[in-house]
């Protein structure tokens, strides 16, 4: 069975990033190597930031310049393994370059936290990350 699992970002055009996260109710599932569900929440907002910090550089490289803002939901797939598969747009910012740029700063943010369910087995994930770009 999956499970969701839900966090965001804010990507500013400013070269300071301000990325936050909210994370889902865990239902006691732990992140590889943790000993608590809190682990698992860190772990999850650390590497949201990480995705945020990838689109932020992408974004600075065109869509900032051609006025692009928006927000963005994606979906994707954690694997029992860590990986992230299937990104889907769920709700565009209208530009398909912002759009994309969520999908590839996903897969290119290398292994994503890994949910442990009550027995201590890894279990795949469904994640819905919402990035809002903002210009300032």
């Amino acid at each position: 069975m999956l499970r969701k699992a839900i966090a965001g970002c804010l990507v500013a055009a400013t070269a300071s990033i301000m990325p936050f996260a909210v994370s889902a109710q865990e239902d006691g599932l732990q992140a590889a190597g943790t000993t608590s569900p809190d682990d698992y929440r860190i772990a999850a907002r650390a590497w949201s930031f990480g995705v945020a910090e990838r689109a932020q550089a992408k974004y600075h490289l065109g869509p900032v310049r051609m006025g692009f803002e928006g927000r963005v939901r994606v979906r994707f797939r954690v694997t029992e393994t860590g990986a992230t598969e299937d990104c889907s747009i769920i709700n565009s910012s209208g530009a398909a370059e912002l759009d994309a740029i969520v999908c590839d700063a996903v897969a290119a943010s290398g292994p994503a936290p890994i949910k442990r369910g009550e027995n201590g087995q890894a279990e795949a994930v469904w994640a819905v990350l919402p990035v809002a770009f903002v210009l300032q």
